[in-house]
C-alpha cells in the first residue's frame, strides 16, 4: 500500500490520489489536485501513470499485492489451523490499522457510485481472502481441531468478528477494541467450533 508522504514521488502520488479518491470521489478529483498535494507537475504524473485512470488502476494493484502478500506471508509458517488463522487475522488487522485510508478508498470505490472510475472487480480480492480462511478452517475440521460444521458458516463467523472490529475502528475510533479485543472475540468463536458435542439448537425464543 502507498507509504508515507515523504517517500518516492510515485508512492506519494499514489498516497495523495488514494486519500482524494476516498474523500472526494473519482470524478470530483482532478489531476491538478493530486499533483498539487504532492508538489509536482502534471507531466510527472503522466510519466508514472499516463493518466488519472492509470493512477487509479495502479492504486488498486498496489492494494491487491498488499493483500496477497499478507495472505501468503501469514500462512507460510507452521502451526495449527487456529494458530495460522490468528496469525492471518492479526496480519490483516495490522495492515488495516496502518493503512485505514486505503480501506476507506476501497469502501468508497466498492460501495459508492462509480462516477466514471475504471471498472475494477474488487470481489477478486475479497474472494481470495474469504476462500483462504475457508480452506484453513476446512483443514482444521479434517484434522479434528474444529468440530464438523459447515465450513462456510464457521469461516464467516470468524470473518464477521474481524470485519465488525474494522468497521467500528473506522466509524468510531474511540470504541476500537484493538487487536487484543479482536483476539478475545475470536476466542469465543473458536470455543464455539471446538471439538465436542455441538450446542443444542433452540427452536423458540
Amino acid at each position: 500500500m502507498p507509504p508515507a508522504r515523504n517517500g518516492p514521488v510515485r508512492e506519494r502520488l499514489l498516497h495523495a490520489a488514494m486519500e482524494l479518491f476516498a474523500t472526494r470521489g473519482y470524478a470530483a478529483t482532478s489531476i491538478r489536485e493530486i499533483v498539487g498535494a504532492v508538489g509536482v507537475t502534471k507531466p510527472v504524473l503522466y510519466y508514472h501513470f499516463q493518466s488519472k485512470e492509470g493512477l487509479y488502476l495502479a492504486l488498486v494493484e498496489e492494494l491487491r499485492r498488499a493483500v496477497e502478500g499478507t495472505l501468503a506471508g501469514s500462512l507460510s509458517g507452521p502451526g495449527t489451523a487456529r494458530e495460522r488463522l490468528v496469525r492471518l487475522f492479526g496480519a490483516m488487522f495490522g495492515l488495516f490499522e496502518a493503512h485505514q485510508s486505503s480501506v476507506r478508498f476501497v469502501n468508497a470505490a466498492y460501495w459508492g457510485p462509480g462516477e466514471g472510475a475504471p471498472a475494477v472487480d474488487f470481489e477478486v480480492i475479497h474472494h481470495r481472502f474469504v476462500s483462504t480462511v475457508e480452506r484453513v478452517v476446512a483443514q482444521g475440521m479434517a484434522a479434528g481441531e474444529f468440530r464438523r460444521a459447515r465450513t462456510h458458516d464457521a469461516a464467516h463467523a470468524l470473518l464477521a468478528v474481524v470485519s465488525y472490529c474494522m468497521d467500528l475502528s473506522l466509524a468510531y475510533p474511540a470504541l476500537s477494541p484493538g487487536w487484543a479485543g479482536v483476539l478475545r472475540m475470536l476466542d469465543l468463536v473458536f470455543a464455539g467450533i471446538a471439538p465436542g458435542k455441538p450446542a443444542r439448537r433452540r427452536t423458540s425464543p
